[in-house]
């Protein structure tokens, strides 16, 4: 597994203005709620479950993302750690990062 660090480049116009996650009652799923400043280049949109060592669990990648909301399920291989975090990186077409940020899952 790979680790998932923040690093962010300053002054991005495009961004991740809000994003939430909630494991479902069953424990087997995450729901990520995405909101974005601006889709309007089209942006690739990859979103991850990190363990606490913040380790990918799973993840998955939305490719010329063109809504500013997204609802998202992500499916956990097995049964979850407690203190999972999701975390949710914004790409430009060239691959550059314009912004990233993880939060805890909420159960």
């Amino acid at each position: 597994m790979t680790d998932f660090v923040p690093q962010v480049p300053s002054g991005s116009e495009i961004f991740i203005s809000s994003l939430t996650a909630r494991l479902s009652e069953d424990g087997k799923r995450v729901r990520m709620g995405i909101d974005l400043s601006n889709v309007g280049s089209r942006p690739t949109l990859e979103l991850a479950v990190l363990d606490g060592d913040r380790n990918v669990i799973t993840h998955s990648a939305i490719l010329g993302v063109m809504t500013p909301h997204l609802e998202f399920t992500l499916h956990l291989p097995s049964a979850p750690p407690c203190d999972l975090q999701a975390g949710a990186s914004l790409l430009a077409k060239d691959g550059q990062e314009l912004d990233r940020k993880i939060v805890p899952v909420k159960p």
